[in-house]
């Protein structure tokens, strides 16, 4: 298998302007959004996070630092993001945004996106020391 994405590239040629996105099923069947870019593709899974990890073993990083501030909270204490922490919060932010616009250009949803929508809850986050 080669690694790179010549063919793809060129059967796929990027127009500036409109959302270029398409389905398609990975080699294991599952759904996947594939995003055209000025530089390349963005593959998308159309499901729990877009990037596919489980940041923390948790389903989003939104829902890990909800469980952090929760754990600070109980033990009576403040939760400050990092600067590391808001760089990964806002990376997954634009990969929902990323996959939500897709999702509008194909004119679909994805069933479960309708119910959770971490990006839009993350606008609503405020940790204890946010509030001060």
């Amino acid at each position: 298998m080669s690694n790179h994405i010549d063919d793809a590239l060129r059967d796929w040629e990027y127009e500036p302007g409109p959302v270029q996105a398409r389905l398609t099923q990975g080699h294991d069947g599952r759904q996947l959004i594939q995003l055209r870019v000025d530089l390349g593709v963005l593959q998308l899974e159309t499901t729990g996070r877009p990037d596919g990890t489980r940041p923390h073993g948790f389903v989003t990083y939104f829902d890990y630092l909800r469980h952090e501030a929760r754990k600070a909270s109980r033990r009576d204490e403040s939760f400050t993001l990092s600067e590391e922490q808001c760089r990964d919060a806002d990376r997954e932010f634009v990969q929902f945004y990323h996959r939500r616009i897709c999702w509008l250009m194909l004119r679909t949803y994805h069933p479960r996106g309708r119910r959770r929508r971490p990006h839009a809850r993350l606008h609503g986050f405020r940790p204890r020391s946010f509030a001060q």
